[in-house]
């Protein structure tokens, strides 16, 4: 052949006449079956597989039908496929001792199967703190590196922008993204704690700003007094170790005192209550006639207090309450000037805030069945138990307000979602520490309240609902 020729490959006849249905029929991804050999999880997979009841469940479910849903995955260089959809589902037919599974395969980089990893994932019912924590880190970190390659010019907001989009994904503040991410911070074993609910997320959080070997201290120390950290003690000890006084001495001291739900238990022996009963009252009986007593002298003290606090004007002046009308009963009510505007809040609240002088930390809650209430810090998992769990947080615009709330009682109906449940109202500081309320703080709660609140009928039946769209 001569030097300047050239090699011209021509198409077939096939190709030449193929209409462009067939052409993007080829292009469509197709479901395959796989030798399940040649599957290989994702790298840094933040999911657990477990050989839990619900796997069993599943393993009955693929060997009764089979794989349903198929996996996804992309071709690994090295050869096999790695899983980006379905660890579960491939673990489950292994243990049912199937040989294929049903796999779409298709091409993507490392950032696009992070997010389609994360985002599947994440569609589960019960996901363990720790799965929460590496999977927004994964799709965090993917998110910066889209936003960095498609703007050079964003790179410094990127990560302010992407917490935001994942909180709007998952339902929460992107505050609460950042501090769930924070928990990956915690050593292996600590966070292991965290999943079995040895350690509540809030105090976790606080931990996490420990270093590695502080925590091993902190560890070692929490072993020894065979105590929980409570969220007070957690920061503590993220102060001490920021000014440096941080020691296992230290750790251990702080973890052997006496937490406040302790101090406050009081026990009466049988033997001393069997004195004020007849001998055929029950336990049963003998604790509801307590109680019974207790609330009657609850009220008795609730009227007194009021009746001081109409007599009466603060020294210190904080608070005016207005003079009492004729015929015009004044109830439980007080009024405050804020930002020029003259406004009613209950009496009970007010007298819990203003006698606060920093030493207790002060929440609201409101339910169906409660009104606005303030309440302390360590009264809240109480009314929410996932206050300190997997709770969700909205924030209040314009101002440092979270509502906490439990994501399984939002009610979504004609677009909108809707608070069902037990709401607590939160104040945080600039570093994200829960801090006490102010009368303005319960101001703006119940202006929010006013413009949010909207009752649902539900089988005959109303239910007071918050709308937070």
């Amino acid at each position: 052949m001569p030097k300047g020729s050239l090699n011209v490959s021509l198409k077939g006849a096939d190709d030449i006449f193929s209409t462009e249905e067939s052409r993007q029929e080829q292009q469509r991804e197709q479901v395959q079956q796989i030798p399940i050999g040649e599957l290989f999880p994702f790298k840094n997979h933040p999911f657990k597989v477990l050989d839990d009841e619900s796997m069993q469940r599943t393993v009955e479910s693929v060997e009764q039908y089979g794989v349903l849903s198929p996996l996804i995955a992309r071709p690994r260089p090295e050869g096999g496929y790695e899983i980006i959809s379905g660890h579960r589902r491939q673990h489950a037919a292994q243990l049912a001792g199937l040989d294929t599974l049903p796999v779409i395969v298709r091409q993507m980089d490392d950032d696009a199967a992070v997010l389609l990893m994360v985002d599947s994932n994440l569609q589960r019912e019960n996901i363990l703190p720790s799965e929460r924590a590496f999977a927004y880190k994964m799709k965090l970190e993917a998110l910066k590196n889209q936003g960095a390659r498609s703007d050079l010019t964003s790179v410094q907001v990127a990560p302010k922008l992407s917490t935001e989009k994942i909180g709007e994904e998952v339902g929460m503040s992107k505050d609460n993204v950042k501090r769930y991410i924070r928990l990956t911070n915690l050593v292996p074993e600590l966070l292991d704690m965290v999943d079995e609910k040895k350690i509540a997320f809030n105090p976790a959080v606080e931990l996490s700003y420990l270093d590695e070997a502080q925590q091993r201290d902190f560890l070692e120390a929490m072993n020894d007094t065979q105590n929980a950290p409570s969220l007070s003690q957690a920061q503590r000890l993220k102060k001490l170790a920021q000014e440096g006084h941080f020691s296992y001495d230290v750790a251990f001291a702080v973890m052997g005192e006496e937490k406040k739900d302790e101090l406050d238990k009081v026990v009466i022996k049988n033997d001393t209550l069997r004195k004020y009963f007849p001998r055929s009252y029950t336990p049963k009986q003998m604790e509801d006639t307590i109680i019974k007593l207790l609330e009657q002298w609850q009220r008795k003290q609730q009227r007194r207090m009021n009746a001081d606090l109409y007599r009466n004007e603060r020294p210190d002046g904080v608070f005016f309450f207005c003079k009492q009308k004729e015929k015009t009963p004044m109830k439980n009510n007080v009024t405050r000037t804020i930002r020029s505007e003259e406004i009613t809040i209950d009496v009970r609240i007010c007298a819990a805030l203003a006698a606060n002088r920093g030493g207790e930390v002060y929440l609201a809650a409101i339910a169906p069945d409660m009104e606005l209430t303030v309440i302390t810090l360590d009264e809240a998992p109480g009314i929410l138990p996932c206050f300190e769990e997997d709770d969700a947080c909205l924030n209040i615009p314009d101002t440092s307000l979270l509502l906490c709330y439990n994501p399984a009682q939002v009610l979504k109906m004609g677009g909108k979602h809707y608070l069902t449940g037990p709401v607590i109202l939160v104040r945080t500081n600039m570093d994200g520490r829960v801090i006490s309320l102010t009368i303005d703080e319960v101001y703006l709660f119940q202006k929010y309240l006013e413009s949010h609140s909207i009752t649902l009928m539900a089988d005959d039946q109303k239910l007071p609902c918050i709308c937070i769209d």
